[in-house]
């Protein structure tokens, strides 16, 4: 893909459409590869951040295209009627638009830096699939070994989530893990929950420019918040958050995107709009999206069994905005996951499955990254991998990309 984006980019510049993950990590892509001095600017249908800009590219609305402006289509949602709506109209023109989600080997890798969570949601398999034990670290030495085997075997990554069911901040050398990533040129995806007393919060501010926080709350009162993240404190969360704002403008740091993620439910649904009006004073995006709940090993069992192993499962399934059931009848049949665009490594190194599984004894299908010569190969054990063939067969991975919500 990266040989047919310089071919576009070379008859003239291009908007990417998409100031979001995909589109900033495609920026990154762009970067590394020589090719983000042909980028002309974001272009987003979000008000709130139209006028804003990323590492001095600016974003605007739809109007700055101009007639026959070009496009690099790089949005995670609503892509078909986006690449119509520029194909159709004289904003584009089809051999002025290039969608990069037509390229499958535009992909992305999540590390899982810290093997712990300080909380314990019932919705999270850190809080309803078990205890694990210990709070296991990868070493920076490690990761960076990783990071540049990464970058020898997947040219086209877009971008490195240093997460999956683990707090980014807890990690003790967080610095010396977003210094490899700086170093070469990663667009870092990196997410907390900040209910922690003195999270390195000025690291974050200082380092992590090219890149996301996401913060992950789901209620704005106590009373709310603590039923679906369990043994969170919302008071300190909202300070770290008021801190956190203190910290980016001390380092004037105007790159990095905050991202305040709202797991909606019935019971904190009318919660909503106050932390909404917290999270914009701020200057974070706000981003409220319908809870799931997770690992596939405890939404399998409860759609083929009735009810999951986990009292705690099945509990938050009562309060999901909608029956799980009744959302996965919209689902379609469908050969292709979304998830196989992302390869998943764990605090030890080894492949699993995809980010929504959990279960490691049976869903590890690489015991060592670094002895994997292609992405080829983990693609190939995903597909014939008997989880997968049960998650897609139910619409799983179509519920949790989203696409099944009305």
């Amino acid at each position: 893909m990266i040989e047919e984006l310089s071919e576009f980019l070379s008859k003239g510049p291009a908007w990417i459409w998409g100031a979001g993950l995909l589109g900033r990590s495609l920026y990154s892509v762009l970067k590394r590869n020589g090719l983000s001095g042909q980028v002309a600017g974001f272009i987003d249908s979000n008000p709130t951040v139209q006028g804003r800009s990323f590492l001095g590219v600016p974003v605007e609305g739809a109007a700055a295209i101009g007639p026959r402006g070009r496009v690099i289509v790089a949005a995670a949602k609503n892509v078909e009627a986006i690449y119509h709506r520029l194909v159709d109209s004289a904003e584009a023109g089809s051999e002025n638009v290039f969608d990069i989600n037509r390229y499958p080997e535009l992909g992305h890798w999540s590390i899982e830096i810290v093997g712990a969570c300080n909380l314990k949601c019932p919705s999270c398999p850190r809080g309803n699939f078990g205890t694990v034990a210990g709070k296991r670290v990868m070493r920076p030495e490690r990761f960076a070994a990783i990071v540049d085997h990464i970058a020898k075997i997947d040219r086209g990554t877009s971008y490195v989530a240093i997460y999956n069911w683990g707090d980014t901040l807890l990690h003790p050398n967080l610095k010396e893990i977003l210094d490899i990533l700086n170093e070469r040129l990663f667009y870092i995806a990196a997410s907390s929950n900040l209910s922690m007393p003195k999270p390195n919060l000025e690291t974050i501010a200082q380092e992590l420019r090219c890149g996301e926080l996401r913060i992950s709350l789901s209620g704005f009162t106590q009373e709310v918040y603590g039923r679906s993240h369990r043994g969170g404190d919302i008071e300190l969360v909202k300070s770290n958050m008021r801190q956190l704002r203190a910290c980016l403008d001390a380092a004037g740091n105007h790159d990095i995107q905050v991202k305040v993620v709202y797991h909606v439910y019935k019971h904190n649904a009318h919660e909503v709009s106050l932390m909404k009006e917290f999270a914009e004073s701020l200057g974070f995006v706000f981003d409220p999206i319908k809870a799931i709940l997770f690992p596939v090993e405890h939404m399998m069992d409860y759609l083929d069994k009735g009810c999951s192993s986990s009292e705690d499962f099945n509990n938050m399934a009562e309060y999901m905005l909608e029956p799980l059931r009744q959302v996965l009848r919209r689902g379609s049949p469908h050969s292709i996951c979304k998830f196989w665009k992302q390869n998943n490594i764990d605090v030890d190194g080894a492949v699993t499955l995809c980010c929504i599984t959990f279960d490691r004894t049976r869903n590890t299908i690489a015991h060592d990254v670094l002895a994997e010569g292609s992405v080829g190969a983990l693609l190939a054990r995903k597909r014939s991998h008997p989880m997968c063939s049960g998650c897609m067969s139910h619409s799983i991975d179509q519920f949790v990309w989203g696409d099944l919500w009305v």
